[in-house]
């Protein structure tokens, strides 16, 4: 999966081929077929192994705060991009442009809507923690984070290191958490 990721990357789905893909790990197309039908086949697990990239992320930090949770999972997630040299938006990307009949359009689109619930449900819980203001809608903010996921990876992708090393990035998550948090009374 990793080999195909990688090629999905620098050659777009399109021109991942299997012989490409069979090239790149080493072993001979079929060898490929004894473990995947086709090339569809092998491009729908790779949205897996997004979909639990995305996830290791929106779960890498476990603060009992959830506002602090989810600046611990920017932190992360930036982190991760430098470390990694990869995100998931860019594969995501491919996924969702690609031909519809490969159907990785709608594995994207579950991937989405799993890391959405994921940090919807965060934000219920820090309402009823009450470190998240009570009338913060968690559907549009977790939307809100998401973005910030994406900005991260977009700029990552063009190159565009300022805006992480100027803290550009997390300038952008911390304008959405000081929204949300609620303030200590006293």
């Amino acid at each position: 999966m990793d080999v195909t990721l990688r090629l999905v990357g620098k050659y777009g789905v399109h021109d991942t081929t299997t012989v490409r893909i069979a090239a790149a790990a080493g072993v001979s197309a079929p060898t490929l077929y004894r473990s995947f039908r086709n090339r569809k086949d092998i491009l729908l697990a790779c949205t897996s192994v997004v979909h639990d990239r995305a996830m290791n992320v929106v779960n890498s930090s476990q603060n009992p705060n959830v506002i602090e949770r989810l600046r611990e999972i920017g932190v992360y997630h930036g982190e991760h991009l430098s470390n990694k040299k990869t995100g998931f938006v860019e594969f995501l990307f491919q996924f969702a442009l690609a031909p519809a009949n490969l159907k990785l359009r709608e594995r994207t689109r579950a991937i989405h809507l799993a890391v959405h619930e994921r940090l919807a449900a965060m934000i219920e819980e820090g309402k009823a923690q009450g470190s998240i203001l009570d009338d913060v809608d968690p559907i549009d903010t977790a939307w809100r984070i998401i973005s910030f996921f994406w900005i991260n990876d977009v700029s990552f992708l063009m190159r565009a290191d300022e805006f992480r090393s100027r803290g550009l990035s997390m300038q952008a998550l911390e304008s959405i958490l000081d929204e949300i948090a609620a303030r200590p009374r006293g």
